[in-house]
């Protein structure tokens, strides 16, 4: 499978700390990590206190108890209507007065779906592969070593077989890469225990009945596989924006978004705006380009974005936008003036504008390059109590205008740059 990459794990990291789900799910990851180290002699004292009779006599189980076993019972139930009937829909999830821009239906029902298609996958593989591992060995006959050969290559083909279906349909990109964040821990604690039940040390029991309890083992893991999967739905904000499944473009077909003057710049640029946001608590903070189109046409374009926590993009959303609409803010803003106001100061169609995308309150600060207006440094706040508790910090103006003056570099095209 492919490797994450550091901006993967910082967009999970991101939304532990939003709470709610994907919170509950680290800190029990947490506590797995913490306990790690004794991992193998908690397993084999628990795997012997549930093992044990009255009489001191091991619990034993036959190739019928396999066969017959819940985790057949389990699958067949999320295949035939459990999956179809589960609510993946949590854009609640989170603390009660977070504010989270609202995902159109289309969009929840889509990444819903994903989900769906990913969980049947799942489900139906796993299926297939313990069937399998039953019907072509003779799990009374083989010793130890053969049955930690077996369990071991089938579920590495029940993995990459998985994997492979997920890329055969399309599940868009970045789904998969916050789905496989979530699972990858928990697979790790399953490996665990699956390597003390077959550790010749750890329990004094026969094959048939350490296979047992490795199905035991993969039915609690994948009866998990919900609450890993809703921490994963939970995580994709605007991600799948644009992204094309089944013949179908999810939420809003990404616009041609303007490029830095340099690849170099975005990272540099992306962490100062991170700084910039997490200052004065907004929820998204950008950097806007004012700029002549090849059309000949008076327009401004997101060039940067961050956005916090179960906030989406909105860098798609603010291409190409007439200047002429804007013309007494664009005239305050040329004067050098920070406006900073909640929206109903604005006339409608600005209003209309920021209202689709979730604002409330805006903050923005003029960004010159030499003595010419260049573009706007922008906080955005869908929150209006944070609007209100950083609004009057102390020397905001001249604070925010040290940023623009900072910042004004990633916005310096050259003199014949097509735009």
């Amino acid at each position: 499978m492919e490797e994450l990459n550091n901006s993967t794990i910082l967009a999970i990291w991101n939304d532990v700390k939003q709470g709610g789900i994907p919170l509950l799910v680290m800190t029990f990851i947490a506590l797995l990590l913490f306990i790690k180290p004794y991992t193998h002699n908690i397993l084999t004292f628990l795997g012997n206190l549930i093992t044990l009779k009255f009489g001191k006599k091991s619990k034993s189980y036959t190739l019928q108890d396999i066969k017959n076993h819940q985790i057949f019972k389990d699958l067949n139930f999320w295949l035939e209507m459990g999956i179809d009937s589960i609510n993946l829909n949590n854009t609640h999830v989170g603390f009660p007065f977070s504010s989270r821009h609202k995902e159109a239906d289309d969009y929840v029902k889509a990444k819903e779906q994903i989900a769906k298609d990913v969980l049947r996958i799942k489900f139906t593989v796993v299926k297939e592969y313990l069937e399998t591992l039953i019907k072509d060995n003779d799990l009374e006959k083989i010793d130890l070593e053969s049955a930690k050969r077996y369990v071991e290559e089938y579920l590495n083909k029940c993995q990459i077989k998985q994997y492979n279906q997920m890329k055969e349909i399309k599940i868009p990109e970045p789904f998969l890469k916050k789905y496989f964040v979530y699972e990858q821990m928990a697979l790790e604690f399953l490996n665990q225990t699956i390597n003390s039940y077959l550790d010749e040390k750890s329990f004094d029991l026969d094959i048939l009945t350490r296979i047992y309890l490795i199905f035991n083992a993969l039915n609690t893991y994948l009866a998990d596989t919900y609450n890993t999967m809703l921490s994963s739905v939970a995580a994709i904000n605007g991600d799948l924006n644009g992204c094309d499944y089944k013949g179908k473009i999810i939420g809003e077909k990404r616009e041609e978004i303007i490029q830095p003057p340099h690849s170099s710049y975005t990272y540099s640029c992306r962490e100062e705006l991170k700084k910039v946001m997490t200052e004065f608590g907004a929820s998204r903070c950008y950097l806007m380009k004012y700029y002549t189109n090849s059309k000949n046409e008076d327009v401004h374009s997101t060039v940067y974005e961050v956005c916090d926590v179960g906030i989406m993009p909105m860098i798609n959303k603010v291409q190409n936008i007439a200047n002429n609409m804007e013309s007494e803010v664009l005239a305050m803003l040329k004067n050098g003036t920070v406006i900073s106001v909640d929206i109903s100061k604005f006339n409608n169609f600005v209003s209309k504008r920021l209202t689709e995308r979730g604002i409330n309150a805006i903050i923005l600060t003029p960004v010159f390059g030499g003595n010419e207006f260049s573009g706007v440094l922008a906080l955005d706040y869908l929150s209006i109590n944070e609007y209100e508790a950083h609004k009057n910090i102390e020397n905001m103006d001249e604070k925010l205008k040290n940023y623009a003056a900072e910042l004004s570099t990633f916005l310096t095209y050259p003199d014949d740059y097509k735009f």
